[in-house]
């Protein structure tokens, strides 16, 4: 699975191993344990650069691509999949491939997108494939409604004044979040929060992206709600 950075890489690792249980089912950061590896690749751009090579790679069973929506999740989709195109003009160099541009679909599916070609391709724009945003919005959802200090959080950096403060109004969800996981045991770190139980997996945005990245890797589905 290719993600944008540590936090993310983090973040699945620990959402997986929280939700099967721990080490039967754990993932690695490196090396090609089961049941997949987690590569992070220092920002978008270099993620997308790295699409063509790792869907070419032989062997490649499976591509998981994970990255954030941001301002834009229409634009960060049609880079995608341009840069899936270009796995057409490098068909050459594996005999394995199987993709058709016919496969590639014009928009994220809403529960993510899983493409049955060979290798199979699944791809998750955070925080819900639709909407502008990114990781941190997604595990603002994971906080549990009758968490104490949530809305104390959010009030701190509501009352930082506008002129005082050194972020874009459309990072004030990631703001808030970091306000909030800077009371954690382990201050700062999303992966962290989710295995102390401060971030719940019982939630519908938990439940979708486990329910996808469970199909993407053919684990057994957890069907229960």
């Amino acid at each position: 699975m290719l993600v944008e950075g540590q936090d993310d890489r983090h973040f699945v690792k620990q959402i997986w191993d929280k939700y099967h249980g721990g080490s039967l089912n754990s993932i690695f950061f490196n090396g090609s344990e089961p049941p997949f590896e987690i590569l992070e690749k220092e920002g978008f751009d270099e993620l997308c650069k790295d699409i063509p090579t790792k869907i070419t790679t032989p062997g490649r069973e499976v591509l998981g691509i994970l990255a954030d929506a941001n301002a834009d999740p229409i634009n960060r989709w049609n880079r995608i999949s341009r840069e899936l195109s270009r796995v057409f003009e490098l068909r050459g160099q594996s005999k394995e491939l199987q993709l058709d541009p016919s496969d590639i679909p014009d928009s994220p599916a809403p529960n993510g997108t899983i493409i049955e070609s060979k290798p199979r391709i699944g791809i998750w724009l955070m925080p819900d494939n639709k909407s502008h945003g990114e990781l941190e919005d997604f595990a603002a959802q994971m906080i549990p409604e009758d968490d104490p200090v949530w809305p104390s959080s959010r009030e701190y950096i509501a009352n930082i004044p506008v002129k005082d403060r050194k972020f874009d109004s459309d990072k004030t969800p990631k703001a808030e979040l970091f306000a909030w996981l800077a009371t954690r045991k382990n201050p700062g770190r999303m992966g962290a929060a989710i295995g102390a139980d401060d971030l719940s997996l019982d939630n519908q945005p938990s439940k979708k992206f486990l329910k996808w990245l469970t199909e993407l890797f053919k684990q057994p589905v957890n069907t229960s709600s």
